[in-house]
């Protein structure tokens, strides 16, 4: 990059945040073609987490990265505004030592209102650039249901009432380009990939791309569901990220959630907004959007069908669960036994079935933590010039 500026990677949720934050916390120093220094940095609440504070908890996190903490969770715009003008120096005394800083939090996306109260990036001795990825919005509004809405609002047209403006895009892209302080805000689309593209815009070779965060075989989703200790409510993924993302799933059970007969009316809901986003994509992705149909035309989503729960649950799918519970905890399965307590659960009510996969959950969930455990003891241990642990 030829003069530093800061830069804000504002998401969207779900649209590959944590694959651009693996990449960053994996490496958060860095440097652009012309050799400037880059440097990923991260907010969370009055805490300033630099290089090596990020390398630390993505490393014995559980998401296996780090990034700045959404608005949301300070209250009000006020609350937030003031977070911001906390972490001012920082930002100002890195741009002086011609360092770009890079932040990132996919919570940002609509929070343009309280980065203008706070009066930071006007105040900054160099330029903002910000940067979000987008997709489809009958995509997105899937993928948003099984994250936040399914904790929050069991049922999906409710949900899909309210949510629906948020994937109206183009009122974010003008929010935060009239934010003063902004110089540029680039959109880009996740078809093409988002580590890529992302240290693209950065002038920056881009490491390998790195899928974070995979999607959550839908059974494990009902799994947590049934059991919501699991997952309380939707700020609390942990047993996402330290079991469901890694099982894999059968392709034959579609994660997909929205009723048929919602989607051309959203689809015709969100047009005029669609379409005045193309005038703020590059030439290449305005013609993406223009011709894919998944953008537009409800006919292309004729094959998405919800799965029932019902079929979530039969003995065959729970003891597919089972297996690759008994892979990821290093155990061998007793197929036979436990295929029995399946057939054997009365409809409607799995308790004594989700018993096996329950124990299961808790294995994994203590090597996680006692391997996360061990790597602190021997970093501390090294840090310290003493010999390390067998």
């Amino acid at each position: 990059m030829s003069d530093n500026k800061l830069i804000l990677h504002v998401g969207a949720p779900k649209c590959g945040s944590s694959s651009i934050q693996t990449a960053l916390s994996k490496q958060p120093a860095f440097h652009s073609l012309n050799g400037s220094k880059i440097t990923y940095c991260a907010l969370q609440g009055k805490s300033w987490l630099n290089p090596t504070k990020i390398r630390l908890g993505a490393k014995i996190g559980f998401a296996g990265y780090v990034a700045s903490h959404g608005m949301h969770k300070y209250g009000d715009t006020a609350v937030g505004a003031t977070i911001l003008r906390h972490h001012a120096p920082h930002i100002s005394k890195m741009l002086k030592q011609g360092v770009t800083p890079v932040l990132s939090s996919e919570g940002w996306l609509p929070q343009a209102p309280v980065f203008t109260a706070s009066g930071v990036l006007a105040d900054l001795p160099a330029p903002t650039h910000v940067i979000m990825f987008l997709r489809t919005p009958l995509d997105w509004l899937n993928s948003a249901w099984w994250q936040w809405g399914i904790w929050q609002e069991p049922d999906i047209r409710t949900f899909l009432e309210k949510s629906t403006y948020r994937a109206a895009w183009v009122h974010y892209v003008e929010a935060w380009k009239a934010v003063p302080g902004v110089e540029k805000v680039s959109v880009r689309l996740i078809q093409r990939g988002v580590v890529q593209p992302f240290y693209k815009l950065l002038d920056s070779t881009p490491p390998p791309e790195v899928r974070s965060n995979a999607a959550v075989p839908q059974p494990f989703l009902q799994l947590m569901f049934r059991n919501r200790h699991l997952r309380p409510d939707a700020e609390s993924p942990e047993a996402e990220f330290i079991v469901g993302t890694r099982i894999g799933h059968k392709s034959d059970l579609s994660a997909w959630a929205l009723p048929t007969e919602m989607h051309a009316a959203i689809l015709a809901e969100l047009e005029a907004d669609t379409r005045a986003l193309l005038e703020h994509l590059e030439p290449e992705d305005r013609a993406v959007v223009s011709n894919d149909p998944a953008w537009w035309d409800a006919a292309y989503y004729a094959d998405r069908k919800p799965v029932s729960q019902e079929a979530l649950s039969t003995p065959e799918v729970l003891t597919d669960l089972y297996q690759r519970l008994c892979t990821l905890a290093h155990r061998r399965p007793d197929q036979g036994a436990v295929t029995n307590i399946f057939k054997a659960a009365p409809a409607g009510d799995l308790a004594a079935a989700d018993a096996p996969l329950l124990e299961l959950i808790d294995v994994i969930y203590a090597q996680s933590w006692k391997w996360k455990a061990t790597w602190v003891r021997r970093r501390l241990r090294a840090m310290l010039g003493r010999a390390p642990l067998r």
